[in-house]
């Protein structure tokens, strides 16, 4: 009992703890602190929104846990299509409304008003893009998946979307100075699909 006790504890401590510890790190390491904080609070404000909709939904699984790409949020079991659609795009939904109802705070806070606003604005978006582990790529599989159809074809594009935003990083980087906590994130995404690519003949 209190070697598994201890095993639990080390799995909890390397699959959800670490993970979170080290996109932290990241993100206070690479940018200002007011712009991770803002960061951190628009990624809480997204996965609150998954929070709510699991829970309207009845899921048991609506705490998000750290992955080594971001916070993840477990499939809901046998939940309907639509109501799986709901949970995903319920994050995106909270970004969205989260920089419309910050609108008047500009007017106090100025540019860091505008700021958080654009986070939020540009986290929803971003969300949206057909690459693996987002909530975009999620919605167009469940719609494949409801229509019959195959979805092999989003893995390639996820594949090639996140290539993209890795370049696209490595530019801004250059360019702006910035961009950082994007090229983390799609660089670890093009490795682990590269793995996966190669273990199920994507192409």
């Amino acid at each position: 009992m209190h070697n598994s006790k201890i095993k639990k504890a080390l799995t909890y401590l390397t699959n959800y703890f670490l993970p979170i510890l080290f996109w932290l790190s990241v993100l206070f390491g690479f940018d200002t602190p007011v712009i991770a904080i803002l960061t951190v609070i628009t990624a809480v404000i997204h996965e609150l929104g998954h929070i709510c909709a699991m829970m309207l939904i009845g899921s048991d699984e609506a705490v998000p846990k750290g992955h080594i790409t971001g916070f993840r949020l477990k499939r809901p079991v046998k939940s309907s299509y639509h109501k799986e659609i709901l949970t995903l795009a319920a994050g995106p939904l909270f970004n969205l409304a989260a920089a419309l109802l910050a609108l008047p705070t500009v007017v106090f806070f100025g540019e860091y008003g505008w700021l958080f606003i654009s986070l939020n604005a540009m986290t929803a978006l971003s969300n949206l893009i057909p690459a693996e582990g987002y909530d975009g790529y999620g919605i167009l599989t469940l719609i494949a998946e409801y229509s019959g159809r195959s979805t092999l074809p989003l893995l390639r594009i996820s594949f090639f979307m996140s290539i993209f935003f890795t370049f696209l990083s490595l530019y801004l980087i250059g360019r702006v100075g910035g961009g950082f906590w994007i090229f983390c994130i799609f660089f670890v995404s093009v490795i682990t699909k590269i793995g996966k690519i190669l273990k199920y003949n994507v192409f």
